[in-house]
């Protein structure tokens, strides 16, 4: 079906239904609400509902608050095959007569964060202080003793390496009046003990200062720095028991993490309701909807109104073809479904465009194959991912990136068998050619296809402008490029054929390409400097290069993977290290080479193929629906209808 057309609608109905009305098209998933325009004058205007907004929204952060506390300490077992919880709407719908339970697991887990911050924060300053203290441990006399008297003024403190040897020469000059001893530790800084007699204690310090020194401040203990250590050793210990005693709290807390997470998942899909409530038009007593909807779900939106409320108007209508607000619907056939990922990485086509899946697919389903090319490894691929598609059962685009991979290991499976690779084992006959023992013919067959792929795109871009009635621009922008590049096999193979399609595509190039150019002379000049941009077509070609070297590199890893494990496996011993070095090494190459044929043949698609038809900067359609993050519904799950309430 491709690209889906929309219709745009109006539902005007009264203040006392439009909550229902938002429930019912919630559960059909049907209707995407656009933002109503308010008039400058009159009554029309946009519903306001910031305050519920708000309130959900400082909900999902208690939510998420608590559950970044207790996941932490979850240590329920799960494989990455698990899958996420199964529920219905009517489930998750129920969370919100939960709210007493709820608040308890929230309260719980914000009283775990708040006494865990407060220990953090404990245990740091005690860190800090025991970090300034510990040069100064050696020091045998109480701090409270450490003060002036009639004849000395006693320093402690710190100061910069760079400075310690003017210092020591500020001692030496005062000749006994000033002595200092280094303390163990620091670096940058050295930790100093100093006594300088009354006389001279103000020049001194003063000095010192200019040498950056900075003073050591024992305040709020007594007795040596040692057994203040001690202490602080002491209070480090009862954090950790706090600690200890707070994390079996949260252990016991996790168990109420499934309940946390549906509540995410329904506080979600509150704010999503109540978001398209604030886009609503509103006058003294109706609501105004406006949206789009796919064209075959009008009959079903009329049936959904009907079934809430017999007050309602509603009229359905084409989008205009400028409709900057119309989404882009696409839908594919089950096969194609999961290549859509590769579009949406790039961009949601234009609505009045066309879906690029038809032309992407076979061509990545052939660049994927080739690149990765070893059979053995293409049915794992596909195993695989056929098992995470069936155990795990992903969504979104984590469902249809698996999708690709368990489709094109097929492609592996079959160019693998041609290239005679099966786990890069040697000496297997391969029914087309090896790419290592062939290097030319393997870089012929992808040039070859990179021709065919780059035509099908002309062809697609020359068929978009036909259809848009413009002719005449998809005859000499995309008609006469086709001639011109088919004039290359043409003259290989027929060099009168290839000649006049030479002629007829550079001509009608030279000829037309300067059309939008005032004179005749512009035209022709703006024509000739078109025929340079072949150079970019001959690039183009070059780039399905890559393929050929992805290939190698596959072929070239799976190898000497082998080697390695021939060299070892001459004993038991040695049988069972190239046993394992076999299936690391493989299972290895099979991962980083899958990532990059994956990469490299979405950029071909990207770089080569899209930028001669792709029209993108759509908006994807995404209608009021019920979504989860945390859980999955029900596969038999229906639309909530207003009797499920």
């Amino acid at each position: 079906m491709a690209i889906v057309d929309v219709k745009k609608i109006t539902a005007i109905v009264l203040k006392r239904d439009t909550r229902k009305v938002l429930r019912k098209m919630q559960g059909m998933g049907v209707l995407e609400i656009k933002t109503a325009q308010p008039e400058e004058e009159g009554d029309f205007r946009r519903q306001e509902n910031q305050t519920a907004i708000l309130r959900i929204q400082n909900a999902l952060n208690e939510v998420r608050t608590a559950l970044s506390v207790i996941t932490r300490y979850d240590h329920s077992k799960k494989s990455f095959l698990t899958p996420k919880p199964a529920v219905t709407v009517r489930e998750l719908n129920a969370m919100g007569e939960k709210q007493e339970e709820i608040q308890a697991a929230i309260d719980a887990a914000t009283a775990i964060s708040a006494k865990m911050n407060e220990i953090r924060q404990r245990s740091s300053r005690i860190h800090n202080i025991m970090a300034q203290l510990e040069p100064f441990s050696s020091l045998d006399i109480p701090v409270e003793e450490i003060r002036p008297t009639a004849h000395a003024r006693f320093f402690c403190g710190y100061i910069p390496q760079e400075s310690l040897d003017e210092a020591q020469k500020l001692a030496e000059a005062y000749e006994g009046l000033f002595v200092m001893q280094e303390m163990e530790g620091g670096s940058d800084f050295v930790p100093l003990f100093a006594a300088a007699h009354a006389s001279v204690a103000e020049d001194v310090r003063s000095q010192l200062k200019e040498l950056s020194f900075s003073d050591m401040k024992f305040d709020g203990f007594r007795g040596t720095v040692a057994e203040r250590i001690g202490t602080l050793r002491k209070e480090l210990e009862g954090l950790q028991r706090e600690r200890l005693e707070q994390e079996k709290l949260a252990e016991k807390a996790a168990g109420s993490r499934d309940l946390l997470l549906a509540y995410e998942d329904y506080l979600n899909n509150q704010l999503e309701s109540e978001e398209a409530y604030a886009r609503l038009g509103a006058t003294e007593r109706v609501n105004i909807i406006e949206g789009y909807i796919r064209h075959y779900d009008e009959e079903a939106l009329k049936k959904g109104l009907s079934q809430v409320t017999e007050d309602f108007y509603l009229r359905v209508e084409t989008p205009a073809e400028d409709d900057a607000d119309a989404p882009t619907v696409i839908e594919n056939k089950k096969l194609l479904r999961p290549f859509e990922a590769v579009t949406d990485m790039y961009s949601t086509p234009a609505r009045t465009g066309i879906d690029p899946v038809y032309v992407l697919a076979p061509f990545y389903f052939i660049f994927f194959g080739m690149m990765l090319s070893d059979a053995a490894y293409g049915i794992l691929l596909s195993i695989g991912a056929l098992i995470v598609l069936k155990v795990k059962k992903p969504t979104g685009m984590f469902r249809q990136v698996t999708g690709v991979l368990a489709i094109c290991g097929v492609s592996t499976l079959i160019w693998g068998a041609l290239f005679g690779s099966w786990f890069g084992l040697e000496g297997i006959q391969p029914i087309l050619f090896s790419p290592l023992s062939a290097p030319l013919p393997m870089l012929i067959l992808c040039i070859s296809i990179g021709y065919l792929h780059i035509l099908t795109a002309l062809g697609t871009g020359f068929y978009m402008l036909a259809r848009d009635g413009k002719i005449w621009d998809a005859i000499f922008d995309k008609g006469f490029w086709i001639i011109t590049l088919l004039a290359v096999p043409a003259l290989l193979l027929d060099g009168t054929a290839g000649l006049i399609c030479a002629c007829v595509g550079l001509g009608g190039l030279i000829l037309t390409q300067g059309r939008a150019k005032k004179g005749i002379v512009k035209k022709l000049i703006g024509g000739l400097a078109s025929v340079y941009d072949i150079t970019g077509y001959l690039s183009d070609l070059l780039s399905y290069s890559r393929i050929f070297g992805m290939a190698l590199a596959t072929a070239v890893i799976a190898m000497v993977f082998n080697r390695i494990c021939g060299m070892l496996a001459g004993n038991v011993i040695g049988f069972i290290f190239a046993a394992a070095i076999f299936a690391v090494g493989h299972v290895f190459n099979i991962g980083i080479n899958s990532l990059g044929a994956y990469v490299h043949s979405s950029r071909l698609q990207y770089i080569e193929s899209f930028n001669k038809f792709f029209e993108g900067g759509g908006r994807a359609f995404r209608p009021l629906a019920y979504r989860t993050k945390n859980f999955r519904f029900e596969e038999n799950d229906k639309a909530m209808s207003l009797q499920d309430k």
